[in-house]
């Protein structure tokens, strides 16, 4: 099998899963969306702690 063949199979088999569940993959996609915003937010938070932190300490 060609690389294309494989391809085309793998991505014919996801849409046929997707089609089947798809509320529960839009569902997953949500979650993993949302989780992946508030580590984001949550990284972005520490930077700001941290950086602002190391700035008052300069004399």
């Amino acid at each position: 099998m060609s690389t294309g063949t494989l391809l085309v199979e793998a991505l014919t088999t996801l849409a046929v899963l997707v089609h089947a569940y798809y509320g529960w993959a839009l569902a997953i996609i949500a979650t993993l969306t949302v989780l992946l915003l508030a580590l984001v937010g949550a990284l972005n938070t520490l930077y700001d702690h941290l950086t602002r932190a190391r700035k008052d300490t300069r004399p």
